[in-house]
């Protein structure tokens, strides 16, 4: 089961890039994690029916080199990054892409080819 919380405030950080949040739980007590990253939904799906999130590893059956997703604040879009050349997520669209995991529970993906 989920726990709710009410949100204090919100304000970016210095580089514009990363957002902190301070928040309580709804029965008052405070959260046992400190840090909660914020990651935004691409608006796509892989090949199972499973959102892309920023953050999400992803792996495409013609290429087997695992990318991380990552928004682009300089160009304002989702991208791909991994070994060899990061592209736009969108140029992944209509091939096999899968979500294989994200750099949160599977780091050590983006290690292996």
């Amino acid at each position: 089961m989920s726990e709710s919380f009410d949100l204090m405030d919100f304000a970016y950080d210095q580089d514009g890039e990363h957002g902190n949040f301070n928040f309580s739980l709804s029965d008052g007590r405070a959260p046992k994690e400190t840090f909660y990253p914020l990651m935004q939904f691409t608006g796509l799906i892989d090949k199972n029916g499973k959102e892309i999130w920023e953050g999400d590893i992803t792996r495409v059956s013609s290429h087997n080199n695992p990318m991380e997703t990552v928004y682009d604040n300089q160009s304002a879009m989702f991208r791909t990054k991994g070994k060899g050349m990061p592209s736009p997520l969108v140029s992944w669209v209509g091939l096999d892409i899968e979500v294989v995991g994200d750099i949160y529970s599977n780091p050590e993906l983006l290690d292996k080819p």
